[in-house]
């Protein structure tokens, strides 16, 4: 029978062990990394991850501007966006104008926008909506529906003016913030 010599110098293929200095970063890293995964999955279930809404208010000359939009959205999401005039004495004229800056509008991607206006119109600096107002009206609400274009980064910060025969009456400043 042949006898089996291990002492050949031969280089061994079993890895040494790691230092254990590294062992222990290794663990903390590791549960690092599942309380990140954690906070992000507990975030999201709560909502605080999506779409937070506010309503910014002004008034004037017996008029109220009321802007409902989103403070915090994401790309993606359908994100609310609604202008409402109220005439607190009386009613509403024939014809009310309400001007957006133009830079807001470029977020997002419109579905539509109810009630259609009667003339509207767009350049570079604002957006223009005419509407005409049957009488004895006391609320006008127009509704932007669309969604955060998905390239949307940072958000804006816009004002939202009424015009009641061309005449600024009242203005409201409002912004939305695009997570990422």
């Amino acid at each position: 029978m042949a006898s089996h010599d291990d002492s050949s110098g031969g280089i061994s293929t079993i890895p040494e062990d790691p230092d254990p200095i590294w062992n222990r970063r290794e663990t903390r890293l590791h549960y690092i990394s599942f309380g990140f995964v954690l906070l992000i999955t507990a975030l999201a279930a709560t909502g605080v991850l999506g779409v937070r809404t506010t309503t910014s208010v002004g008034s004037a000359d017996g008029y109220t501007l009321e802007v409902h939009h989103a403070s915090v959205s994401r790309p993606g999401l359908a994100t609310p966006f609604s202008v409402s005039v109220v005439a607190e004495a009386a009613s509403l004229p024939g014809s009310v104008t309400v001007r957006v800056d133009s830079a807001f509008f470029q977020m997002f991607d419109e579905n539509g926008l109810d009630p259609q206006p009667a003339s509207s119109f767009n350049d570079s600096e604002w957006t223009t909506w005419t509407f005409d107002v049957p009488p004895n009206s006391t609320e006008l609400k127009v509704d932007f529906d669309a969604r955060i274009e998905p390239a949307a980064q940072w958000g804006e910060t816009a004002a939202a003016t009424l015009l009641i025969e061309d005449e600024e009456v009242v203005t409201v400043d409002f912004s939305t913030w695009i997570m990422p």
